[in-house]
């Protein structure tokens, strides 16, 4: 697909008002956008080639995409989840990659279908583990999983930026980048 041709569907994605995530609620209005800004720090400091960067990007922000789908009083439930509610949010992963089909590209596809994979292998139904997980698809997890804890939830207080980089799921060596690139950051403590 070419590059001119990808950017204008995104363009039309981002600027159809069904498919706006922002509208579903206040977490995730910023969180796509945060989520993009993290991996890209994360992907530059890595050294990842330019000509791959584009794909990350688009990629980390519509990987919640799918969530467009999830009940909203399910979506922005204050209290735990049940486990039938968890499964239901779940689905995003799959039905977004259907979403973006027509207009993105494979990598773009296994980011927003993968996110959720753990480097250890112990999420739900998870297909890939360690290294067969895409480099892409575990920075975007990785800046996913950060924003997730560092940010207001209605289920939860934001952490301090250290705890979720101790126990990150993405990769081992990539918590370590991370840890070194948090000073550029302010985050909320946790009461």
């Amino acid at each position: 697909m070419s590059r001119r041709r990808k950017s204008a569907g995104f363009s039309s994605l981002r600027s159809n008002p069904r498919l706006r995530l922002e509208s579903k609620d206040k977490y995730t209005a910023g969180h796509s956008r945060r989520v993009s800004e993290f991996t890209l720090i994360i992907a530059h400091y890595m050294g990842i080639p330019p000509e791959e960067l584009e794909d990350i990007r688009y990629g980390a922000l519509l990987h919640d995409v799918g969530k467009i789908a999830i009940d909203p009083d399910i979506q922005n439930k204050p209290g735990k989840l049940t486990v039938d509610e968890y499964e239901h949010i779940m689905t995003h992963a799959t039905v977004g990659p259907a979403i973006v089909k027509p207009i993105a590209n494979q990598n773009i596809i296994d980011i927003i279908h993968y996110h959720h994979c753990r480097f250890d292998g112990r999420s739900k139904d998870q297909t890939l583990t360690g290294a067969q997980i895409p480099l892409g698809v575990r920075i975007v997890t990785l800046a996913d999983s950060f924003d997730a804890m560092t940010s207001e939830r209605p289920y939860a207080k934001a952490y301090r930026w250290t705890p979720p980089c101790a126990r990150s799921s993405a990769a081992p060596a990539l918590s370590s980048i991370l840890k070194s690139l948090m000073s550029l950051f302010a985050f909320p403590a946790r009461d």
